[in-house]
């Protein structure tokens, strides 16, 4: 059976990795996997399996309302010439062109998105989207039930075990000055990273001690801190190697997202066995159990996130309790888990 994966990029994304990680797994059981993609569009970070072909399509230009036209033109075209048995339709775009193609081929609709995630017409295309009378999977009960989708199955996306465990970094853990902080700087509005700079505020105010490690390649992302004279680091982690050292070597991970479809990063720093400080950001609920394995607290309130990180930083004994139950929690969600339990859905659409 060949199944299709059609994308706008393929590039550094967590529902990019997800979407990798089942293509990788189908193509292993047998399955002949195309993924179709802009070439420009084409720099994924995660390793795609040889036995996935990859067709490249036409550059595209993400600014430009007619290149991205012709970007879904392009993979209904190469949807249509490809003649898949299944299309399994992703990021929203691709859900338009597989519509084009229901009566050629089954689609199922992976669901990862929030409205909330975009602004104006994209967030309307999202939602019309879903009126498409495909099979579909979300990756979380809140996506499920945010979206008002009660004939969605729910499969929740995990961690790649094999690349994440506790493996600090003997030279990060010795050039610490002060108990570090991990977190992630996004734009993106949902991500919530000015509750994180008001958080790191408040905790400055109370006399705490502490560095920041920030996980990007934006310089200026420096600026707000050495305002507020707080020590603050750029993290190398162009690979999982990288990425798991430094999760492993910090002292805890803090996660200030509004919304998130199931939001990976806290589920990966329990996995490295570390702290989690974070905010209910929805998606998040399927693992995260407020003082059982992080502490979560209500999202866009600074206030909160600072008191969850203070506790964390003054008690070792809480900190040892949530590592305990995140590392279990880990263990529970994994890539493997959400590729199986895809390809359930997948052989019954295709009736095997």
């Amino acid at each position: 059976m060949r199944l299709a994966f059609p994308f706008v990029t393929l590039k550094h994304h967590g529902g990019v990795r997800m979407l990798v990680a089942l293509m990788n797994h189908l193509a292993r059981r047998g399955y002949r996997v195309t993924a179709l993609v802009p070439s420009n569009q084409f720099n994924p970070l995660y390793p795609i399996d040889p036995k996935v072909e990859v067709r490249l399509l036409r550059r595209s230009n993400e600014a430009s309302l007619f290149s991205k036209l012709k970007t879904l033109h392009d993979l209904y075209k190469g949807l249509r010439d490809l003649a898949p048995d299944l299309i399994v339709a992703n990021f929203f775009p691709t859900a338009y062109p597989a519509y084009l193609l229901r009566d050629r081929a089954k689609v199922l609709y992976l669901i990862q998105d929030l409205p909330q995630f975009f602004a104006g017409p994209k967030a309307k295309a999202l939602l019309y989207s879903l009126r498409f009378p495909f099979r579909k999977v979300a990756v979380s009960r809140f996506v499920k039930e945010e979206l008002g989708l009660p004939d969605a199955e729910v499969v929740p996306t995990g961690i790649e075990a094999q690349n994440f465990w506790p493996d600090p970094d003997p030279y990060l853990v010795q050039e610490k000055l002060y108990p570090a902080i991990l977190y992630f700087p996004r734009s993106q509005i949902y991500k919530g990273y000015p509750v994180f700079l008001e958080t790191v505020r408040l905790l400055k105010e109370r006399g705490l001690k502490f560095e920041v490690w920030l996980v990007t390649k934006e310089e200026e992302t420096l600026n707000e801190f050495e305002r507020m004279d707080v020590p603050a680091f750029l993290m190398p982690a162009d690979t999982d190697r990288e990425l798991r050292r430094v999760y492993s070597s910090a002292d805890l991970f803090v996660s200030s997202s509004l919304y998130e479809g199931f939001n990976l990063p806290p589920l990966e720093a329990m996995a490295c066995g570390t702290p989690v400080a974070m905010t209910d950001s929805g998606g998040s609920r399927e693992y995260a159990r407020d003082g059982v394995n992080a502490l979560v607290v209500p999202p866009g309130d600074p206030a909160a996130l600072a008191d969850a990180v203070e506790r964390l930083l003054l008690d070792r004994e809480l900190r040892e309790r949530l590592v305990k139950a995140g590392l279990e929690t880990a263990r529970r969600f994994t890539m493997k888990a959400f590729a199986r339990g895809l390809e359930g859905v997948v052989r019954e659409l295709l009736g095997e």
